[in-house]
């Protein structure tokens, strides 16, 4: 889930009607509709539009959850979290190391292990087998 202050990349679900791509995108709040109106104007008919266009049943506007983003301009590009490809999010910035050590591996795991790592989407890690 996205966390308030912290930045991120990620693509929306229609891109006709929300734009494709955003970067270091910093969310400024997480909030509910009648709140998320305030800042953005008729949710209603984006929403309309937004499951339209992916083909799918459309959500009651008023039961998602808002993300308010923050841009160059004062007022926030405010979307639904149900409009973002959730597999698209990715963190900016916020990367840190793990060490693992594994115990009793074999010629196998030494294959299958960077293998699994890579199906999970890592690939920046190094390994050394001893």
């Amino acid at each position: 889930m996205l966390e308030i202050h912290s930045k991120y990349d990620f693509s929306t679900l229609a891109a006709p009607i929300l734009g494709v791509k955003y970067k270091n995108m910093k969310v400024l709040k997480l909030y509910g509709y009648d709140d998320a109106v305030k800042d953005a104007g008729d949710l209603a008919t984006t929403n309309v539009d937004v499951f339209t266009d992916i083909g799918s049943a459309i959500v009651d506007h008023k039961a998602q959850t808002y993300v308010a983003f923050e841009t160059a301009n004062d007022k926030p590009l405010v979307l639904s979290t149900l409009w973002i490809d959730q597999s698209s999010i990715k963190p900016v910035g916020a990367t840190r190391t793990m060490t693992l050590t594994i115990s009793d591996v074999n010629a196998t795991d030494e294959v299958m292990i960077p293998q699994l790592l890579r199906g999970l989407n890592y690939t920046n890690f190094t390994y050394t087998v001893t």
